[in-house]
């Protein structure tokens, strides 16, 4: 028969094994509650990615709709508020170097395709045909318009 004092004792060893299993459950729940907002923030962060990228399509079907009706000057504005927002955007210098180019304004237009190559070195080959025809209307000089 157990006395009273091994009674407490056995008492007292199932009093530590619940504080160590309450100790575990609760790190436990510690640990989930940090993977939760782990995954939120990366969830959040992934949202703002895609809204930015649809953000960034929009522009560009705007700006190409402008420069396809020849509304070359809005485009320009709308291609520098853009440039101004992500100056690392190569589309953003893209449609301004297009623009400054429908408006003649050929140097602008040079630094501008310069610019998408210095931002996006991949678009080269894009690019070097519309610096060839910068240059080459640069060369042929202003033109007079009556």
């Amino acid at each position: 028969m157990e006395t009273s004092s091994d009674q407490v004792v056995a008492i007292l060893w199932e009093l530590r094994f619940i504080r160590w299993l309450l100790l575990f459950l609760v790190l436990i729940g510690f640990g989930f509650l940090v993977s939760i907002v782990r995954f939120s923030r990366s969830a959040g962060g992934l949202t703002e990615a895609l809204d930015k990228e649809q953000r960034n399509k929009n522009r560009q079907n705007e700006l190409e709709g402008l420069l396809s009706q020849g509304a070359a000057k809005e485009a320009k504005f709308a291609a520098i508020e853009w440039v101004a927002a992500q100056p690392k955007q190569p589309y953003a210098h893209w449609f301004l170097a297009r623009a400054h180019y429908q408006l003649g304004e050929f140097v602008h237009a040079k630094k501008e395709f310069q610019m998408v190559n210095s931002v996006s070195p991949d678009w080269e080959s894009v690019i070097q045909p519309w610096l060839e025809k910068v240059d080459a209307e640069i060369k042929s000089g202003p033109k007079i318009v009556n």
